[in-house]
């Protein structure tokens, strides 16, 4: 073991050696990222640098110098896009939680709040821990109980729309679960759409042996998880469309991203992958292209073209719909000009 620190982004091949569990091919590996990809800034970078599990990387770090400590804004943009949103939601759950428990509907109506609430704290949480970390790790049961926690609130939020429809509810109420349901709705598919791809690929090991199945999996469950959003906004355009015309402009920006992604797919490109930013997609080739494990990671999926086809379709049509409904049936657009 070192006896000092190893500056990871200067050091050399013989002084990464000095790293417990570091040898010259690991060493080099190290080296060879730092000038393809870029610089190594955290526990995952390292990992993923080394060809080393998570849990090793974080014990490494205590004896790693890294690159000054110092927090630039790009840093920072994505904690603070998080803290934001998150709290946002937050916010917007105690304003809508009922305190008249009379009703079991209205009951699971404040029960799926509390868990999104609780989804956005421990995202929160996580974040705010991360970046005070910085060169450790954090639990991954908060990004888990986070991303269960909301998912099941939002199940619930459904499940209340489905008892409008088929229950006698108060039309008040039924208003109030419609339009919170279709703004939770569209909140996380804007998270879906923009950060899970990055997410993923951050908190897996792709130096598993296991990674090339987690990521074909990962890529189908992003590409088809699209058009079951897709459903989802006809759903809301069609059947619970509050008539504030919110639901309109969020179905045109989530329709561009569906063509968008669509054409990605057709032309035989996961847009798991599309997704991604220049340095994401970097490591992923370099890790890729260095862990034999891995050669059995494919893209394209067998039915992407298939996916990436209905996605297009499915794009285009709630773009016109939107359209339709914004500018034809809903005249209070209008006033605002």
């Amino acid at each position: 073991m070192a006896s000092s620190l190893i500056p990871i982004n200067q050091a050399t091949i013989d002084e990464l050696q000095m790293l417990k569990g570091i040898g010259p091919k690991r060493a080099g590996r190290i080296v060879r990222y730092r000038l393809e990809v870029s610089r190594i800034d955290d526990v995952y970078h390292l990992a993923n640098a080394a060809g080393i599990g998570v849990k090793q990387a974080n014990s490494l770090s205590a004896y790693v110098e890294w690159h000054g400590g110092k927090i630039t804004p790009a840093a920072l943009l994505t904690p603070a896009l998080t803290l934001t949103g998150s709290y946002l939601l937050v916010f917007y759950g105690f304003r809508e939680i009922s305190f008249d428990l009379k009703s079991p509907a209205i009951m699971l109506y404040n029960a799926a709040l509390f868990l999104i609430m609780a989804g956005c704290v421990s995202v929160t949480i996580e974040q705010l821990t991360s970046l005070v970390r910085r060169r450790r790790t954090v639990s991954r049961f908060l990004v888990f109980f986070s991303a269960a926690s909301s998912l099941l609130g939002i199940a619930f939020m459904i499940s209340l729309v489905s008892l409008n429809l088929m229950l006698d509810l108060s039309p008040t109420f039924s208003e109030k679960t419609i339009a919170t349901t279709n703004f939770l709705i569209f909140a996380f598919l804007i998270v879906f759409l923009l950060y899970a791809p990055a997410i993923h690929l951050k908190r897996i090991g792709l130096y598993d042996s296991s990674a090339a199945k987690t990521l074909d999996i990962a890529a189908i469950v992003f590409d088809v998880g699209q058009v079951i959003f897709a459903i989802l906004i006809l759903l809301i355009l069609s059947r619970s469309n509050s008539g504030l015309w919110v639901e309109e402009l969020f179905a045109i920006w989530a329709s561009v991203m569906f063509v968008s992604n669509g054409v990605e797919m057709l032309q035989g490109r996961s847009a798991y992958v599309s997704s991604l930013s220049d340095h994401e997609k970097a490591a992923l080739r370099f890790i890729l292209a260095e862990d034999s494990a891995n050669k059995s990671f494919h893209f394209p999926h067998r039915f992407m073209k298939t996916t990436g086809a209905i996605l297009v379709f499915s794009g285009v049509t709630i773009l016109a719909f939107a359209l339709y409904e914004l500018l034809i049936r809903n005249p209070a657009f209008w006033n605002l000009w």
